[in-house]
């Protein structure tokens, strides 16, 4: 049986954990514990200190390269929709539908897509600039038009 005052027995259950579910058991067990100490004493090991750093440790690092995954996303967005805006404002369809599936993008982005929203607080404000907002309210006042004068002429709109 591994030994908990083992620093990689420490890193190794910590490594597991934080991949398997964060299940206690599951990580013991793919550390070499028993199934039976696993299920009933294991669980007691987590209350060691250097168990605990450790997996505050890896969940640092994984927050730090989410967080760096979720700027880079948005960097991207805001040049694409910067790309898009003098189409949207010829009136380009296609522009005006990739506009949509970016501003998508950047509402999943940051937490606000339909179906990562499981609770009925208001969503949190989105960070956007006032050129996003600008390109935003271009796009609402396009489609308002297009939609008011669906079907009509040119004289009669």
């Amino acid at each position: 049986m591994p030994s908990i005052k083992d620093k990689s027995t420490v890193d190794a259950i910590a490594r597991e954990f934080c991949s398997n579910d964060r299940s206690k058991a599951k990580a013991l067990m793919a550390v070499g514990y028993s199934r039976f100490y696993s299920e009933r004493q294991g669980k007691k090991l987590f209350n060691n200190v250097q168990l605990n750093e450790a997996i505050a440790k890896i969940d640092k690092e994984t927050s730090e390269i989410l967080d760096w995954n979720r700027i880079t996303n948005l960097k991207a967005c805001k040049e694409q929709l910067k790309a898009l805006a003098p189409m949207i404002a010829r009136g380009n369809i296609q522009a005006i539908q990739a506009a949509t599936a970016v501003i998508r993008e950047l509402n999943a982005s940051n937490g606000q897509h339909s179906s990562i929203i499981t609770n009925r607080d208001e969503p949190k404000p989105e960070s956007r600039t006032t050129e996003e907002e600008a390109v935003l309210a271009d796009t609402a006042a396009f489609y308002k038009n297009r939609m008011a004068n669906v079907g009509r002429t040119k004289k009669e709109a």
